[in-house]
């Protein structure tokens, strides 16, 4: 069969085959950035009609003060000229393009992006709007994962362009908590989870059921284990399906606030229960979750949580860390400041 899509930059073929309660709050204190050697990161982006703000996003992680090896994949769904051409001249620069002959879905496009980056030892999944303006954000999400070998799924605080924060923390779904939502949003969201990480003096990281994948580090080891995402889905569920993994293994999923990226709070399956009528992502929406209760029931997963044991303090912080220069710290250990 023909390729299903060609990189623009190392002119390589890339041929494949249609596969298809309460959280506790834990510590940030002992780590260290000296954690033995460069770790190698794969950052993957699947666009889809957002070059510019990709290109925009593209050169702020250029602007990334780390000494890791870092390798860029963007992955272009738009099967747009216009958008191809864009991030064309943009990737001259830096990274790899992968421009695909149709839209091959999110799940399917991270999998292509990170086969595209080779070796890793984490992939960092990014939205093509996401902005990262804290220069070490990458260097303050490695060194968590290389000190707490426990975290399999790491994501970061987010703020949307107006400056109203983004719910990447969620619980389990639920077939009646899903209609609930779109019945009423206001009432029903998950923004509570985020109440522990609210404060700009706690710099902190919380338990979750699962976290949207727009700006998420993930342990190599649990990659490999899951085979990347799954392909069944193709917009949506597909990181939901991953965090259930992450627990069913015995690794954490957790959202911290000491790295605080922008996103442009435009999300692409907006809308009360009639857009289902007009609008395709919603439309996908449904689909995606079918698949995922066909494959884990109905009712609403629950997991069992970690004793709630770690507290809040004041630590300062050095000059990097900026007005945020909090940390939350594990009473029963002795502190050392992470940067």
């Amino acid at each position: 069969m023909p390729p299903l899509l060609v990189t623009t930059q190392k002119f390589s073929e890339i041929v494949t085959q249609h596969t298809h309660n309460e959280f506790s709050v834990w510590p940030i204190g002992r780590a260290t950035t000296n954690y033995g050697g460069k770790v190698k990161i794969a950052l993957v982006i699947v666009n889809f009609h957002k070059a510019a703000r990709v290109v925009e996003g593209i050169r702020a992680l250029g602007r990334q003060n780390t000494v890791d090896d870092l390798h860029l994949v963007v992955v272009d769904n738009s099967t747009s000229q216009q958008e191809a051409d864009i991030l064309r001249t943009e990737m001259r620069k830096s990274g790899e393009l992968v421009i695909a002959s149709e839209n091959l879905g999110y799940a399917r496009g991270v999998n292509l992006g990170a086969k595209a980056a080779g070796a890793f030892d984490y992939i960092l999944l990014v939205s093509p709007d996401i902005i990262v303006e804290d220069t070490h954000a990458i260097r303050k999400m490695v060194s968590l994962m290389e000190s707490r070998r426990s975290i399999g799924v790491l994501a970061s605080v987010q703020h949307n362009d107006d400056g109203s924060i983004v719910e990447v923390a969620r619980r389990f779904p639920s077939p009646v908590r899903q209609v609930c939502r779109r019945m009423s949003p206001r009432m029903v969201n998950d923004l509570d989870l985020l109440s522990p990480l609210a404060s700009k003096a706690a710099n902190g990281i919380i338990d979750v059921d699962w976290v949207q994948s727009s700006f998420v580090m993930i342990r190599r080891s649990l990659w490999d284990a899951m085979g990347g995402l799954d392909e069944r889905y193709f917009l949506f569920m597909s990181d939901t399906e991953m965090c259930l993994r992450a627990h069913e293994r015995g690794m954490r999923v957790g959202v911290t606030s000491v790295v605080d990226v922008q996103a442009d709070g435009v999300r692409a399956s907006r809308g009360g229960l009639l857009a289902i009528f007009y609008s395709k992502p919603l439309r996908m929406h449904v689909r995606d979750a079918f698949i995922y209760y066909l494959r884990h029931g109905l009712s609403q997963k629950k997991l069992a949580r970690p004793p709630s044991r770690w507290r809040f303090s004041r630590v300062a912080g050095p000059a990097v860390m900026g007005p945020r220069a909090q940390t939350v710290e594990n009473p029963e250990s002795n502190s050392e400041n992470i940067w």
